[in-house]
């Protein structure tokens, strides 16, 4: 059962770097209000999905602590800030918690390009790339 879980856990950062490259896809090749919106949405999921990784290695980093040969001896007699501190930087354990935290640093980056990014609009809506008229999708002015 456990591998099933460990299986299903580990296509979470695939679902993410699809949410993000959509989020991206849809920020520079169809920038309207809903899809900016949408975005922002995906990005959001991808974030959490960034951060609940961060957390699963750091936590799996701590447990394996104890096995570590470089810290077998002296694990028992160490704080539990030196042990966290250890896991979640990578001292010790065998996952990198940098690499789902790069998931999430990459949707973060989806926010910032999606500010003030030009929409095609008139009075009755969206209007081919033609147009003349161009607005934004924050409403202050510029």
């Amino acid at each position: 059962m456990s591998g099933m879980r460990d299986g299903a856990l580990q296509l979470l950062p695939w679902v993410a770097l699809v949410a993000v490259a959509l989020a991206v896809v849809l920020v520079a090749f169809r920038p309207g209000r809903g899809t900016v919106r949408v975005a922002r949405g995906l990005a959001a999921v991808a974030f959490l999905l960034g951060a609940i990784g961060v957390l699963v290695h750091v936590i799996s980093n701590h447990d394996a602590g104890v096995f570590d040969f470089r810290y077998a001896t002296t694990w028992p007699t160490m704080s539990e800030l030196q042990r966290w501190w250890l896991a979640s930087t990578g001292g010790v354990g065998p996952t990198p918690s940098l690499a789902p935290m790069s998931l999430a640093f990459g949707a973060i980056l989806v926010l910032p390009a999606s500010i003030r990014v030009p929409v095609r609009a008139t009075a009755q809506g969206p209007v081919a790339l033609g147009s003349a008229r161009i607005g934004y999708d924050d409403p202050s002015p510029p």
